[in-house]
């Protein structure tokens, strides 16, 4: 039961940790450029 509600929340929130990890790499790679 537990294992899939974990599962559930996990495609949820996926999508967010993309735009997340997107966000920061952009962020990350303008501080390179400095």
């Amino acid at each position: 039961m537990v294992f899939g509600q974990i599962q559930k929340l996990s495609k949820m929130v996926k999508p967010y940790i993309g735009v997340i990890t997107n966000i920061g790499s952009s962020h990350i790679g303008k501080l390179r450029k400095c």
